[in-house]
């Protein structure tokens, strides 16, 4: 069994984020539900802008992450929310301590 930890979907520049949300992770979920049993969250990007949810999220809930660390200056990019989430000890930090099964 395949375990899928982080589901990234990434859009065009030109295409609205929640169309990320609202199309692809809408019918993944319904079509290919298995790929998101041990999901830890969900990061949506078109490369200007880019949220972080888990699974369950309504559009609404997700949100913009501004550090790689507390010390670093608030930078809301793709490369500080792929940074700052799924650098290794960070992602397993991450899983293990705010992650409900």
């Amino acid at each position: 069994m395949d375990y899928h930890l982080v589901f990234i979907e990434l859009k065009g520049i030109n295409v609205k984020l929640r169309a990320a949300y609202e199309k692809n992770l809408s019918d993944y979920k319904n079509t290919i539900p298995k790929m998101f049993h041990c999901n830890a969250f969900v990061i949506l990007s078109n490369g200007v802008e880019s949220k972080i949810g888990s699974i369950s999220s309504k559009y609404e809930h997700f949100h913009d992450w501004k550090r790689i660390s507390e010390e670093d200056e608030g930078i809301v990019s793709l490369d500080t929310i792929i940074k700052g989430t799924c650098e290794k000890s960070r992602l397993l930090d991450l899983f293990e301590n705010f992650h409900l099964v």
